[in-house]
């Protein structure tokens, strides 16, 4: 008996087969694989409830004169440990001219004294007066050259102004490092005993303004006295005019705040500080 062999008939609206599509490139299983980020949502900061209440005693866009300014700060201050007072100073200099990075040198009252290596340039009979030891080095000729061969093994350079003609040919070593003798930093002075007397005396922070034209420094603490705070900050701001550079027209101080180390910021009224 033979095979029978039946033929399937298409029905109508039946699907036909989809062809089978041969593979003409291996995948590479070793490849590494791209992981796509997805984009994260902004977290929002909500502040406490105390700072909230600390921050409705400051008025929004009311400029306080210092001494108010001074106190407010200090009721805001939410640490319990001592904190500081700080200052926030917006300068409107321009960082793309090699003048405008000013280097401001004032006495804080929250920075211990360091000892550091100075180097003095002064007549034979000022060194006389001064107490030479491995803190203290008193310059010559020697010195010079060997700065010029690129040795420059102190933190400080004091000189009276006789040798600044010398000290010319080491401008370029000197200068980029800070070091070069200078009024506004009480570098190049008259007698190098009252400059060394004010270092020794009190801490000294040295601010370099080179990536954006804001300072920001400690003035004194909470539980200071007022008039202390306020001094100290006085201070600063002499320092910071001292520097200004010399062909600058443009508005300098454009705002200053103050504020504790933990805590909403009070802007200044500039023209209180006129006065």
């Amino acid at each position: 008996m033979g095979k029978i062999r039946i033929k399937k008939i298409k029905t109508e609206g039946e699907p036909e087969k989809a062809p089978e599509i041969k593979k003409t490139e291996e995948v590479n299983e070793t490849a590494p694989k791209i992981k796509v980020k997805k984009p994260k949502g902004k977290k929002i900061k909500i502040r406490s409830k105390k700072y909230q209440s600390l921050f409705s005693l400051v008025e929004k866009n009311r400029s306080y004169p210092l001494d108010e300014a001074i106190d407010l700060v200090k009721r805001v201050s939410q640490t319990k440990f001592d904190a500081r007072v700080e200052a926030h100073v917006n300068l409107g200099l321009d960082l793309t001219k090699p003048e405008h990075k000013i280097k401001v040198i004032v006495d804080s009252p929250t920075t211990k004294p360091k000892k550091e290596k100075i180097l003095v340039f002064c007549s034979a009979t000022q060194a006389e007066k001064l107490k030479v030891g491995q803190d203290l080095v008193i310059g010559d000729e020697q010195t010079l050259k060997e700065i010029e061969a690129g040795k420059v093994d102190f933190d400080k350079l004091i000189a009276t102004p006789d040798w600044m003609s010398r000290l010319v040919s080491v401008a370029k070593i000197l200068g980029p490092k800070g070091l070069m003798p200078n009024p506004k930093t009480k570098t190049l002075v008259d007698d190098p005993s009252i400059a060394l007397k004010a270092t020794s005396s009190k801490g000294q922070v040295e601010i370099k303004i080179e990536k954006e034209p804001i300072i920001h420094i400690a003035i004194g603490k909470v539980t200071e006295d007022n008039e202390k705070i306020k001094s100290s900050f006085q201070t600063l701001v002499k320092a910071i005019k001292v520097a200004k550079p010399e062909k600058m027209k443009r508005n300098y101080l454009k705002s200053i705040y103050l504020a504790p180390t933990m805590g909403p910021s009070v802007k200044l009224d500039l023209g209180s500080l006129e006065t």
